[in-house]
């Protein structure tokens, strides 16, 4: 538990201003589980089987375009059977990865927890090829003007729409950061099953971070 408090401390100095508080989206209030990856931390939920929210850094030089061959996905041994996500869903889903590949060099042990079911979450196939896709775009894209970014990546459920037991997500939403650059942006994402691909355009996910706390 030390270890634990010591890390979050160390990673809520890195990734906060005195504005925002890592400790404000994982906390026993807000999770079930705080779920600690070292590369990674995730907030778990018992009830939606699944992640609320997480958070990690990417630096620019760490940065992978590598592709699964096969796709695969692992329980979480630090989540009860009974509480564990499903990654089978219908077609017009994805199961899409909170914590991306691409945020860290590509290795065995990183591609093991990153397809963890506990950082595993339903989208619809249109909206991530048309809205996230865009936001991994973005992101990289200001990964070379600040070289170190962090983001917390949470869900928000209606608690209606269900699949095999697993809640999905009626929105995404996404807070990429860097403090000593004096940079923050925020972003949400509605998870719908056909978003209108005319003229999008990633600054329509764009919003006031103050609506995010």
């Amino acid at each position: 538990m030390k270890i634990f408090i010591i890390f979050l401390i160390f990673f809520n100095t890195l990734l906060f201003s005195k504005n925002i508080n890592l400790k404000d989206f994982f906390n026993k209030n807000e999770c079930d589980l705080i779920l600690n990856k070292e590369q990674f931390i995730i907030c778990y939920d018992a009830i939606i089987k699944g992640p609320k929210k997480v958070a990690y850094k990417i630096k620019e030089n760490q940065i992978t375009n590598n592709k699964l061959v096969e796709d695969f996905f692992i329980y979480d041994d630090e989540i009860n059977e009974d509480f564990q996500a499903s990654n089978t869903f219908e077609e017009e889903y994805i199961n899409m990865r909170l914590v991306p590949f691409y945020a860290f060099n590509y290795n065995e042990e990183i591609v093991n927890k990153i397809s963890m079911l506990s950082n595993i979450r339903p989208m619809y196939k249109n909206t991530y090829n048309l809205k996230w896709k865009a936001f991994e775009k973005y992101s990289k894209k200001m990964l070379k003007k600040y070289k170190i970014l962090y983001f917390i990546v949470g869900t928000k459920y209606n608690k209606k729409l269900t699949i095999n037991n697993t809640y999905v997500p009626s929105e995404f939403w996404i807070i990429i950061y860097n403090n000593n650059k004096n940079y923050k942006e925020c972003f949400v994402f509605k998870n719908k099953k056909n978003p209108i691909f005319e003229n999008y355009q990633i600054i329509k996910n764009k919003v006031d971070c103050s609506e995010m706390f």
